[in-house]
């Protein structure tokens, strides 16, 4: 009997053991900064996590640390952190270009996207423009594509890099207008932005944060919105997709992952500090500022994003004739 009991008692302290380390794992968690991986240069896409970042600090109780690892559209930092340990400490900022794109387009990606990560929340879209330098003559997306097809290869059109969402944006709405425009291909948005304003080359289809600027000072002029409808904050310019018939503007989130097999606790913790930090009014502001919405959900919002978008690039890509590479 006592020996029964002596088995019973370890059992149940077996039990306690492991129902402690499993509720408490999001309570320790973390004990040192929190790095999140940034794959472009500084400049552009990651204005928005640097002012995210330290409201999910003030979350979470340590600091939130920012980590530009550019090249490749991406893969070099997502490559990073899918081969880091999944313990919270090395976060992903996760794009559609990187995550979406890439596993459409690149032969060689060193990772796989459903396999590799672990999707924390999806933060917000930015909104994509189309835009002209205003030496030109061109006051409408119809006198743009008029004037390629009379002059095919004549026009260029600038990118962040090769297979950017910028570079896929503008491959869609060649294939759609049936035009010949050129692609430059640079290495980064603030690289892309400073020779669009320069008028070193003709067309962009940046983010909105990534011209704003240009376009108060009137280097650059707004010719459409680069979606598939309309955006308030523009009451005046039309979506490409009111003109060009079978446009179909590619899918342009921004989220946080991790390493494939992040801890539930871990994942949960994070997720209400990242949907916490876009309450925050300054971030609010920024956002709308910058035409970005906002898409804060649970992780499981996230991952059927990716699944959904995955399928959609296939076809979209396809149809645009783009080359994986």
């Amino acid at each position: 009997m006592a020996c029964v009991m002596r088995t019973m008692q370890s059992m149940a302290l077996i039990g306690v053991a492991a129902l402690f380390a499993t509720g408490t794992t999001a309570q320790i968690y973390p004990v040192k900064p929190v790095r999140v991986v940034v794959g472009s240069p500084p400049g552009g896409i990651d204005a928005y996590i640097r002012l995210i970042g330290p409201r999910v600090g003030e979350a979470i109780g340590q600091p939130v640390v920012i980590e530009n690892r550019g090249g490749a559209n991406g893969a070099i930092g997502a490559e990073h952190v899918a081969r880091s340990a999944p313990d919270g400490y090395t976060l992903l900022f996760a794009t559609a270009g990187a995550l979406v794109h890439a596993m459409v387009l690149n032969k060689n990606l060193p990772f796989n996207t459903l396999r590799d990560f672990t999707p924390v929340a999806n933060l917000f879209e930015t909104l994509k423009i189309m835009t002209v330098h205003a030496s030109l003559p061109f006051q409408s997306v119809a006198e743009v594509i008029e004037h390629a097809r009379r002059n095919p290869g004549k026009l260029t059109y600038a990118s962040a890099g090769n297979m950017t969402i910028m570079h896929i944006n503008g491959e869609f709405f060649k294939a759609a207008a049936k035009v010949d425009i050129l692609h430059i291909p640079y290495k980064g948005t603030a690289a892309m932005a400073t020779d669009l304003m320069a008028g070193r080359a003709d067309v962009g289809f940046p983010a909105l944060n990534n011209v704003k600027a240009y376009l108060a000072s009137g280097k650059l002029r707004l010719l459409a919105i680069a979606e598939n409808q309309r955006y308030a904050g523009f009451p005046n310019a039309p979506a490409i997709a009111e003109i060009v018939p079978g446009y179909s503007a590619p899918p342009s989130w921004n989220g946080i992952a991790g390493p494939a097999n992040l801890p539930r606790p871990i994942v949960e913790r994070l997720n209400a500090a990242f949907v916490k930090a876009l309450d925050a009014p300054e971030v609010r502001k920024f956002l709308d500022d910058n035409g970005a919405v906002p898409r804060a959900g649970a992780p499981e919002e996230l991952a059927a994003t990716i699944r959904k978008d995955l399928e959609i690039a296939v076809q979209m890509i396809k149809a645009a004739g783009i080359q994986a590479e």
